[in-house]
């Protein structure tokens, strides 16, 4: 379940990359507003030899890992933001202490995941990185 959630990581990377620069990457197909410069949905991303389309903009985000949560916040706002890390709340550790204040729930860190909360949180895009091993 977790290697199907790194293509996410890497397309919700790419929509802010994309949104956020002038010049469009080579590997991602959209359709811009001009009034608005952001990219209009579904988009196109070929993840590892294999395209990747993601039909509207992710809401209910689930970073299961500090660093990921940090990645996610400088990207997207706190709203979409379904929990987020119980270290977010530790200035020593995060950067973003303030706009994790913004997101109630907290969850375990990346290598104490409990599946049902997560499950119970019923999010639309989950994000780890692959630094905590494979899961199977």
């Amino acid at each position: 379940m977790f290697k199907k959630v790194l293509p996410f990581f890497v397309v919700m990377i790419l929509f802010v990359a994309c949104s956020n620069n002038d010049t469009p990457s080579n590997n991602v197909t959209e359709d811009t507003n001009v009034e608005t410069e952001e990219p209009q949905f579904p988009v196109t991303v070929d993840v590892e030899g294999k395209d990747v389309t993601v039909e509207a903009v992710p809401k209910n985000i689930l970073p299961m890992s500090l660093e990921v949560a940090e990645i996610v916040l400088e990207l997207t706002t706190p709203e979409d933001i379904t929990a987020t890390t119980k270290g977010i709340d530790d200035p020593l550790l995060s950067t973003k202490v303030e706009e994790g204040k913004q997101v109630e729930e907290r969850i375990g860190a990346a290598t104490n995941i409990d599946p049902e909360e997560i499950i119970a949180l019923d999010t639309d895009l989950l994000i780890m990185t692959k630094m905590y091993g494979s899961f199977h």
